[in-house]
C-alpha cells in the first residue's frame, strides 16, 4: 500500500484480492452475517420506527401513529424505548436520574 500517494489508482492503494482465493471465506462470511441477522429479527419486538443512519436517530412516521389502535400509546411507547436504549448505551446510572411518574396529564 502506499501512504505517501494519496491520489495513486486504487490498484497502488489496496492489495490485490482475486475471489477464487477467498471465495469460500466469502460465502461462510456471507452465510453467518445472513443467519446472525435472523436472529435478530426474531428477536427483536415488531415496531413501526427505525434508526435511520442519515439523520442519526429514530424515525416514526406520523401516518403510522394517525392510523395506529392507540395513538397516545405507541408514541409513549417509542419515546420510552429511545429513551432507555440511549440511556442504556451511555451507562447512565438510571436509578440516579429517574423518578416515578405519578399520573400523565391528558393531552385532551
Amino acid at each position: 500500500m502506499t501512504d505517501s500517494n494519496p491520489t495513486g489508482t486504487r490498484a497502488e492503494v489496496w492489495p490485490s484480492l482475486p475471489l477464487e482465493e477467498w471465495r469460500d471465506t466469502y460465502a461462510t462470511l456471507h452465510m453467518w452475517t445472513q443467519i446472525v441477522g435472523k436472529i435478530r429479527l426474531a428477536q427483536s419486538p415488531p415496531v413501526n420506527h427505525w434508526w435511520q443512519v442519515e439523520t442519526s436517530g429514530f424515525v416514526l412516521p406520523y401516518d403510522d401513529v394517525r392510523r395506529a389502535d392507540d395513538p397516545d400509546g405507541l408514541l409513549i411507547e417509542f419515546l420510552q424505548s429511545t429513551y432507555e436504549a440511549g440511556a442504556n448505551l451511555a451507562k447512565w446510572d438510571r436509578a440516579a436520574v429517574e423518578r416515578t411518574l405519578k399520573s400523565v396529564p391528558s393531552a385532551r
